[in-house]
Order: C-alpha cells, then sequence, then structure tokens
C-alpha cells in the first residue's frame, strides 16, 4: 500500500516496538508488586504470632506465681500445645533455682516460655521467654 504524504498513523514496527518496550517495563514493576504483597502476608503472620505469644504470657503473668506453682507436674514442668488456626502455639513453665541467674541466693523461679510456629510443616516460629518469681528468701 502506497504511503501517501501528510496521512498520520503507526507503522507495524513502530507498533512492536512499543509493545516490546512496555514489556520489558511492565515485568519487573509486577514482579515488586508480588514481592510487596509477599512481604505484608509474611508481615501479617509476624503480627499474628507475636500476638499469640504475648497473650499467652501475660495469661500466665497474670495467674500468678502460686497458681503456676501448683500447675506444675512431679518434674517441675508443665507444657500446653495448642492448635489456633494455622499456628501452633507451645507454652512451657518450668521450675528452677534462683542461684542459676543469681549465685548465692536462695530461692525459685518459674521459667515461662511460650513459642508460636506457623507455615508449612511449622517452618517459621517466634518465642517469647520469662522468669516469674516470689521474691528473694533471706
Amino acid at each position: 500500500m502506497p504511503v501517501r504524504m501528510g496521512e498520520e498513523g503507526f507503522s507495524l514496527i513502530e507498533i512492536i516496538a512499543v509493545a516490546a518496550i512496555l514489556g520489558i517495563i511492565m515485568v519487573p514493576v509486577l514482579s515488586m508488586f508480588a514481592g510487596a504483597s509477599f512481604a505484608t502476608l509474611r508481615a501479617g503472620e509476624e503480627t499474628k504470632a507475636t500476638i499469640l505469644a504475648q497473650g499467652r504470657m501475660e495469661e500466665l503473668k497474670g495467674a500468678g506465681y502460686d497458681a503456676l506453682k501448683m500447675s506444675l507436674d512431679g518434674n517441675g514442668e508443665l507444657r500446653l500445645e495448642e492448635t489456633l488456626g494455622s499456628f501452633k502455639r507451645d507454652t512451657l513453665i518450668s521450675s528452677v533455682g534462683i542461684d542459676t541467674i543469681l549465685p548465692g541466693e536462695e530461692g525459685e523461679l518459674l521459667f515461662l516460655e511460650v513459642s508460636v510456629s506457623w507455615g508449612d510443616g511449622h517452618g517459621r516460629s517466634f518465642s517469647l521467654s520469662s522468669y516469674l518469681g516470689e521474691g528473694l528468701r533471706r
């Protein structure tokens, strides 16, 4: 088809060039959005795990030393496991001598540990630990 003077429009080569340039630009931009979405999802899961661990730790501390001490088994330990949706929460309460952290002192502490795991095969986890005591005995 002959080209007339003054006729405007785009040739097939120009359209292909623009499509190629847009394709080259769009691939990294779209992959960036996918990466950001994945990071947001992971951050949300970590936040939920943190809330689950903090909530359990506050429950334990709120129960108090005496109540927790009475719940320990003959080995001076209590282990609890819970499944909360896609999360698994493990709680450990164990009795330890205060001299393990304050040499020369007498008394007893309760070691509290809360671990939350999630993901395929529970590959990700978050843990909190603390001590709870009734005070130093002199």
